[in-house]
């Protein structure tokens, strides 16, 4: 459909027709006018400057390729834009939401398992959280795992270590 189209100059100036005032211009050369008579051609040379070509899939193919199914750029959405992955349907399937509020996880029974609130910053996690070290309540403890053992330490209000549980 895009070969159809038809393009249209952005502005058209005024030009002299022939015969009404213009200087006539002879030319020397013969061969384009065999009767020998004098021809006119436009003093002023006019703009041939056409609106650039654009094609839809030029532009998503940069951001979005629909053949792969690969998004290759970064998408920016608006004050009310989310990205919902999956369709949650009770038994069958569960979904992810990113909005600007915060991101929510459901499994296929309906229960939230992931959520995080961005006014917030509180974070629900349902299963098991596991990490090598936490650091948690304004750096009052601290939970630290190795192989050869872990501890956790307590602090008191001027973050002295109070109470120590595991290896020094």
């Amino acid at each position: 459909m895009a070969e159809n189209e038809v393009y249209y100059p952005e502005t058209i100036e005024d030009q002299p027709l022939p015969g009404t005032g213009q200087e006539a211009v002879p030319v020397t050369q013969q061969g384009s006018n065999p009767m020998g008579q004098e021809v006119i051609r436009p003093t002023a040379e006019i703009p041939k400057h056409f609106p650039e070509k654009i094609i839809a899939h030029e532009t998503i193919s940069k951001a979005l390729d629909t053949r792969t199914r690969k998004i290759k750029a970064e998408f920016t959405f608006g004050k009310s834009g989310a990205l919902k992955i999956g369709e949650y349907e009770f038994g069958v399937s569960g979904e992810i939401a990113f909005t600007p509020n915060g991101m929510a996880a459901r499994n296929v029974n309906g229960d939230y398992t992931v959520a995080i609130d961005v006014a917030t910053g509180d974070a629900i996690f349902k299963g098991a959280l596991q990490a090598g070290s936490l650091i948690a309540g304004d750096s009052k403890v601290v939970i630290e795992g190795s192989p050869s053992g872990g501890r956790m330490v307590f602090f008191d209000s001027n973050l002295i270590p109070s109470i120590l549980l595991g290896y020094v």
